[in-house]
């Protein structure tokens, strides 16, 4: 069990709805679970027994405001479900009141509680990992998170937090980070399999390189908005389609709404064609622009000026085999294809 509230009724002091004459105990298992799902995996087992000890303590206090709220609210949002029925030895029962002064929430009002505390416990995570952790980086106290590597969340990808990618496309808020987390996988197809077909892998490197170091050359800041604005058009654009299904056992399903515990809903045909348009409008332009930037500052950007990819190195032919040096052995000019700023893959 972890031990962020061990004075059990603390919980109360992050979550104002939860009854004054609740026990803290009652909400243990959920603080538990809430723990393992949603803090575990970007902070790890040693730093969070480091922060147990801060709190014992009662020192790095920054720190372990931010992670208990999280991890309350997180904890409210499984407990809801789980406290409308108790399990008996006749079986399931639901809880009620009938006799005294309370009753129970009415089916909407549990909607809006339960959502809003999972919005809110990713809002405080964001918050801890972003605005808590990241500046203090570099601090010897947080060794065992640094050390972990779920901490490299916070920047391994151009488009590194829920904040960066809303500065190029919106996200639902509150809780962005939620949907930012579920496009994780398709930035990093976008980065590895059409953003590498533009910078090739040296200047990726030396870019993804700088990012997670804090370090920024002035040239490299310069391109930033550029390849930012680019890769967050090209995901919208593929998890328009990609996300609509998850795989499983049976083959791939679609993941329309219609739980009625979840509040949103999906867009209509039309309007998720025209969002698509709109969005592929702006990745073309996006990736024209990069490679307009790229080519007039390409002194600036020697790693990608000396690379294939800029279409301003002459192929040479690596074997008998190859008709130029990218070694594809197709008939079409390397250097031709490149220059026309147009990515090889296409979805």
């Amino acid at each position: 069990m972890f031990n962020l509230f061990p004075n059990q009724d603390d919980i109360k002091l992050f979550v104002p709805t939860i009854h004054r004459n609740m026990s803290g105990i009652t909400l243990a298992p959920s603080v538990n679970t809430a723990v393992q799902t949603y803090l575990l995996p970007y902070l790890g087992s040693a730093f969070i027994a480091q922060i147990e000890g801060w709190i014992a303590t009662g020192t790095h206090s920054d720190i372990t405001t931010a992670v208990r709220d999280a991890a309350a609210w997180f904890a409210v949002h499984l407990a809801i479900p789980q406290h409308r029925i108790v399990l008996a030895d006749m079986g399931t029962q639901q809880q009620n009141d009938n006799n005294g002064v309370s009753s129970p929430a009415n089916e909407e009002q549990v909607k809006m509680a339960l959502w809003q505390a999972l919005r809110l416990g990713y809002d405080k995570l964001e918050y801890l990992l972003w605005e808590v952790l990241l500046p203090q980086k570099a601090s010897p106290d947080l060794a065992f998170w640094v050390g972990f590597a779920g901490h490299r969340i916070v920047c391994d990808r151009v488009l590194w937090s829920p904040d960066i990618f809303q500065q190029y496309q919106p996200l639902r808020t509150p809780g962005a980070m939620e949907p930012w987390l579920d496009l994780r996988a398709v930035m990093l197809d976008v980065e590895d399999l059409y953003l590498r077909n533009v910078l090739c892998d040296e200047q990726l490197l030396e870019l993804r390189t700088e990012i997670c170091g804090n370090s920024l050359s002035n040239t490299n800041e310069l391109l930033l908005p550029y390849v930012q604005r680019y890769v967050a058009a090209k995901t919208v654009m593929i998890a328009n389609n990609k996300n609509h299904t998850r795989h499983t056992g049976r083959g791939a399903k679609v993941t329309g709404i219609s739980d009625p515990m979840n509040p949103s809903g999906d867009l209509a045909y039309d309007s998720g064609e025209m969002n698509y348009q709109a969005v592929k409008n702006i990745a073309d332009i996006a990736e024209f622009r990069l490679w307009e930037f790229l080519r007039a500052n390409a002194d600036d950007y020697p790693l990608w000026r000396d690379s294939h990819c800029s279409g301003l190195v002459a192929d040479v032919p690596s074997g008998p085999n190859d008709e130029h040096g990218c070694g594809c052995g197709c008939s079409r000019c390397c250097g031709e294809s490149r220059s026309s700023g147009k990515s090889l893959l296409a979805i």
